[in-house]
């Protein structure tokens, strides 16, 4: 709680010292400048991302599949992607890094199966893009790593790490299951605390 205090300044216009009356901001008004700070962005109208990547070379991570979910709920985009190189042709160490993926983590074959259209990663960027702009959101939320946030900064919209607000990490690698995991909790810190 702010405590009202009298402090002792100098002042230039009059250059004679007295007494003046002022905020004195504690740590409880600091978390709550915070948390004004957090209410500001769940105020905006955001779309809440995730994405499973797959490393083909040391400059470049393909968007294997891509996730979104309006913050109504209502609304969403899930997409695969044919990664920008054949799997042949990947060195061996990153053949290594997909195949323990594979196996442990987001258990996805190298190539989409099931999907009408065949998109290469390049096109997330755009389809991200137009979902946004169809739903007139101006930030995107997304659980740590950088992935997300780098490709909010290619398509130039505000990223921000929900960990942040204290969402916890889910036990899932599947971005549908995640960013729905992750809606739930942002919901009930508005509910709580907002």
């Amino acid at each position: 709680m702010s405590r009202y205090m009298e402090v002792w300044t100098y002042t230039e216009d009059f250059g004679v010292p007295r007494w003046r009356e002022e905020w004195e901001l504690t740590p409880t008004d600091v978390n709550v400048k915070i948390h004004t700070e957090y209410l500001e962005i769940l105020r905006r109208n955001y779309v809440l991302l995730d994405m499973e990547m797959i490393q083909i070379s040391r400059d470049h991570a393909c968007v294997r599949k891509l996730y979104a979910l309006s913050k109504d709920g209502k609304r969403d985009i899930e997409m695969e992607f044919i990664p920008c190189k054949e799997f042949e042709y990947l060195e061996y160490k990153y053949k290594n890094a997909f195949w323990y993926c594979k196996r442990n983590i987001h258990h996805l074959e190298y190539l989409p199966t099931g999907q009408k259209e065949n998109l290469f990663c390049q096109e997330a960027k755009y389809i991200l893009k137009k979902f946004l702009t169809d739903l007139n959101a101006d930030i995107i939320l997304y659980k740590g790593g950088h992935f997300e946030r780098d490709i909010g900064n290619e398509i130039k919209v505000d990223t921000f790490d929900i960990t942040q607000l204290g969402v916890k990490k889910v036990n899932s690698h599947d971005p549908k299951v995640e960013i729905h995991l992750h809606f739930k909790q942002i919901k009930d810190i508005v509910d709580n605390y907002y």
